[in-house]
């Protein structure tokens, strides 16, 4: 787990070296860069900082050489590097035992197409010095972030925005704000700035430095069955391929030259997690959150599903004071507006996991890929609702609207339900009439609405549209909050192989049973802990933002959200109408914490990042 970076402007080296630094947190062990001559008038820069997992040696610091014709400079892990050595490049001589080597093997033998072979998360990019191009990839389901900028000047690119930012002026994008405001979160493959994009997961590039072309490739996506799967003839069938998927992914996800640790919630799929990797290794520590506020406490449970595997584990504490230090510097790391406020905690417990593990296994992925969220239960009774004609469901607006008043009418009477699942964006929280957009307008123009409109998938195709969308809001969530601290973050359960594989199975086995939700990861569970140490209600935790709010920061806060700030630098909400609902959430009348969180975020944001800025 690295940051990289590359250019093909040509800055001095003094902010070169600036731009490495801002970034360095990612990897705190080597910091590398070179510069490469394209051509008469083009140079290539790769920059690399290092957090050194597999072969530690500095031979396999960053910039890497290979064969005098690559370069390259790599994010992430490949976990079958040692079986793509045994498989294709048995011929091949090798002077490290790094992960980095394979790739330029790969890439030397199979071209852009290697990319197709990896199995991990990446991003990568590689000067091949005899066609004179720069090639680049993003793994398939974007656990690693890639940022670029392509102008007539040339190509940057970063792992994170801060790096091509430095140096620059850019412009706002005033769509992605709007998708903002709707979603929480900026939908890749926008960023805040119009000139910044991200490459989106699944996703590789070339780039001519002679010519200048750039283009961009969908390598991969959420219906491609590269592996060849056929359909489960039976629930065992599928039951039994997913239970060899995952130990096949955690296997190759304990491989490490450094610490290796668990995050485990109490929940199901951390606790599916730690108990396939208590079958490797007993001696894995397992860390979890311990709060004050015993209401959203889950820590007991957590020590009771590790005494049942036999596994230690350690409880981080998570008290107001640490999760507010967190809370005042998370922008220097997330370099983006984010409105989830569960980004707190996240990075606290990888802070004191990194104490002692530099790499960590962790359950994201499984809410999305096997039905964990309960929205897939009412969309699911809001499709069979939309059966009926549109003219009907008109009809009744009375109905509706005696039933759950406006907010009822607008989810009961559009024409397609697609439109209203994405206007209620990722984190379902409304602006209460502050916004000065029309959410359905703003929903339409997003990207990826294509995946709703696949009538033949019915509710599985919800499923598909949050794997576009909301998992990279997890993913940006969860890189930055581990990254912070240096620390590496596994998920085995967003294995590409899973993650195809779950495409083809039916709704019922992924709910129902007599298990509700994730029914398919719970049946699998089971078998190893008993359901009735962990079927209970899920707490969920609720950063304390909200009493921050009410009372430390709450001077910062109305500073922050004031009439001035709100008219300037978000257009798109009623100034008048939020200050009413900021001052009757700071009264204790509503709790709307989400969209308060997510206005003072973005103002935050850019007065951090972009107030230079047009």
């Amino acid at each position: 787990m690295c940051g990289i970076y590359g250019t093909t402007l040509k800055y001095d080296k003094k902010t070169l070296n600036t731009k490495l630094e801002l970034i360095k947190f990612r990897g705190p062990d080597h910091t590398g860069l070179k510069t490469y001559t394209a051509t008469s008038d083009v140079q290539v820069t790769l920059g690399h900082v290092r957090l050194s997992i597999i072969d530690l040696d500095a031979r396999s610091n960053q910039p890497f050489e290979y064969n005098d014709n690559l370069s390259i400079v790599f994010n992430g892990e490949i976990y079958n590097y040692r079986e793509l050595k045994t498989r294709f490049l048995g011929d091949v001589t090798f002077r490290t035992e790094s992960d980095t080597e394979v790739i330029c093997a790969m890439y030397e033998r199979f071209g852009s197409d290697c990319v197709k072979y990896f199995n991990g998360m990446f991003a990568y990019v590689i000067f091949d010095k005899k066609k004179n191009i720069l090639i680049g990839a993003r793994d398939r389901l974007g656990k690693k972030p890639f940022y670029y900028w392509l102008s007539d000047e040339g190509f940057e690119f970063s792992s994170q925005l801060k790096s091509i930012l430095y140096g620059n002026n850019f412009n706002i994008d005033d769509l992605a704000r709007k998708f903002y405001l709707l979603q929480g979160v900026i939908p890749d493959p926008y960023t805040p700035l119009q000139e910044i994009k991200k490459l989106r997961a699944g996703q590789c590039f070339t780039y001519d430095l002679t010519t200048h072309g750039f283009h961009i490739q969908q390598y991969w996506d959420i219906h491609t069955n590269s592996c060849g799967y056929l359909p489960p003839k039976s629930y065992e069938e599928a039951k039994e391929t997913i239970r060899e998927l995952l130990y096949d992914s955690i296997r190759l996800r304990l491989n490490a030259n450094v610490p290796v640790g668990t995050f485990l919630s109490g929940g199901i799929d951390s606790s599916l997690v730690c108990a396939i990797v208590s079958d490797f290794n007993k001696d894995l520590c397992a860390y979890t959150a311990q709060y004050e506020n015993k209401s959203f406490d889950e820590s007991d449970f957590a020590a009771t599903t590790a005494k049942h595997l036999n596994i230690p584990i350690k409880r981080c504490e998570c008290s107001g004071q640490n999760l507010l230090n967190i809370f005042h510097d998370y922008l220097d790391y997330f370099d983006e507006p984010y409105a989830d406020d569960s980004l707190i905690p996240s990075a606290l417990v990888a802070q004191e996991a990194r104490k002692d593990v530099t790499v960590i296994l962790g359950g994201d992925g499984g809410d999305e890929l096997f039905y964990g969220y309960s929205k897939y239960e009412w969309t699911r009774n809001r499709l069979l609702q939309y059966k009926k004609p549109y003219w009907f469901r008109k009809l009744a607006t009375p109905y509706f609207r005696y039933k759950g008043g406006a907010h009822e009418v607008f989810q009961a009477t559009q024409r397609n339900y697609s439109d209203v699942y994405r206007s209620l964006g990722m984190f379902c929280y409304t602006m209460n009439g502050a916004e000065l957009f029309d959410r359905l307008e703003i929903a339409r123009m997003q990207p990826d609405g294509e995946y709703l409109e696949n009538e033949k998938r019915g509710i599985l195709a919800y499923s598909d549209y949050d794997m576009k969308t909301f998992m990279n809001a997890v993913n940006m969530k969860v890189d930055r909050a581990t990254m912070r601290c240096s620390m590496e973050l596994r998920s085995p359960l967003m294995d590409y192989r899973i993650a195809e594989y779950s495409r083809l199975l039916p709704y019922e086995y992924m709910f129902g049973g007599g298990l509700g939700k994730k029914r398919i990861l719970k049946d699998i569970l089971f078998e190893k802990i008993p359901r009735k140490m962990l079927e209970r209600p899920k707490k969920g935790f609720v950063p304390p933002a909200k009493d921050w709010f009410r009372n430390e920061l709450r001077q910062e806060m109305t500073d922050i959200c004031s009439a001035t700030n709100v008219s300037r630098i978000l257009p798109e909400v009623n100034a008048d109408r939020f200050l009413r609902l900021r001052d009757s959430f700071l009264s204790g009348e509503n709790d709307n914490i989400r969209m308060i969180f997510s206005i003072y975020s973005y103002i935050k944001w850019f007065f951090h990042y972009a107030s230079s800025h047009k």
